[in-house]
């Protein structure tokens, strides 16, 4: 009996100071928390941070402290701290301010324009506290907000539809273009291939107008050449003709009687002839050729072209 009230007489001094530890704790944390208050209302927020911080570690359990340190990163426009305090703050089981907590996560929703979650925010601050008309307000210009934002991203979906339909229809209608300059780039260089085949066929013609015309020439020149030698063959011909009349002529008056007397001439004289000039080469060569096929010596057919006067001719018949 006396161990058993020695051992309950040790618990209930326990709990007596573990419950004087925690008011005080809590005490020294309401102070920082008051002197917070004071910092924030005075807008030094460094200062008020500091107490809010000192205030979670004397009372970790308490929520408090962290929406007090939200509050801060609120003004401070630090919105992933502000929303990250508010969590642990709501996590904390203190129904006082968790409507509060609501109406601060929707408020940081709102500013970050995710207006889906500032309804769901605004709508359970709400079923906490339907009397509150800040956060009927606010649900309002989240709602209103939600449906601008909704036509709007209907709207820039279809602009970015429009705009991807232009941007495919000017990729088409440049890979038209580029085709179409293909074409006419190919069009050009045939064109010039047809040019290039043209002159080319144009300077065949040419070519073989000149091919003609020097046969034609050729041709000529063989006709001339050949009437050349027509003529000179019809000379000579005409030529050993004449001096084959010549031979004869010479052959006649050689067997023939020369005449006593001419008519006309006084005294019966015979008539006297006048010498004549010597042979040139043709005559030379024609009386050589006839001396050839004759068997009179050569003085007799000197005799036949030259008349010396005072020489009286011989007789041979």
């Amino acid at each position: 009996m006396k161990r058993t009230f020695i051992t309950i007489l040790c618990v209930l001094l326990f709990a007596s100071a573990l419950g004087l530890t925690l008011f005080t704790r809590a005490k020294q944390a309401n102070s920082e928390v008051a002197a917070g208050n004071r910092a924030f209302v005075a807008q030094d927020y460094e200062t008020a941070l500091q107490h809010y911080s000192a205030a979670q570690a004397q009372a970790p359990g308490h929520a408090e402290p962290l929406y007090n340190a939200a509050n801060v990163f609120y003004k401070q426009q630090t919105l992933d701290q502000a929303q990250q305090s508010l969590e642990q703050a709501l996590a904390q089981p203190n129904k006082t301010i968790e409507a509060f907590i609501h109406f601060n996560l929707g408020n940081v929703a709102y500013l970050a324009k995710q207006f889906d979650a500032a309804i769901t925010q605004y709508e359970s601050s709400l079923r906490i506290d339907p009397a509150d008309q800040a956060a009927k307000y606010n649900l309002e210009l989240a709602l209103m907000q939600q449906q601008d934002q909704q036509q709007n991203q209907q709207q820039d979906q279809q602009q970015e539809q429009q705009q991807n339909q232009q941007d495919q229809q000017q990729n088409q209608q440049g890979q038209q273009d580029q085709q179409q300059n293909q074409q006419g780039q190919q069009d050009q260089q045939q064109d010039q291939q047809g040019q290039q085949d043209q002159q080319q066929n144009q300077q065949g013609q040419q070519d073989q107008q000149q091919d003609q015309q020097g046969q034609q020439d050729q041709q000529q020149n063989q006709q001339g050449q050949q009437n050349q030698q027509g003529q000179q063959d019809q000379q000579q011909n005409q030529q050993g003709q004449q001096d084959q009349q010549q031979n004869q002529q010479g052959q006649q008056g050689q067997s023939g009687q020369p005449q006593d007397q001419q008519p006309g001439q006084p005294n019966g004289q015979a008539v006297v002839m006048q010498p004549q000039q010597g042979l040139n080469p043709e005559q030379a060569m024609q009386l050589l050729a006839a001396i050839a096929g004759d068997s009179k010596s050569l003085l007799q057919q000197l005799q036949m072209y030259y008349y010396i006067p005072g020489v009286t001719p011989e007789k041979d018949w």
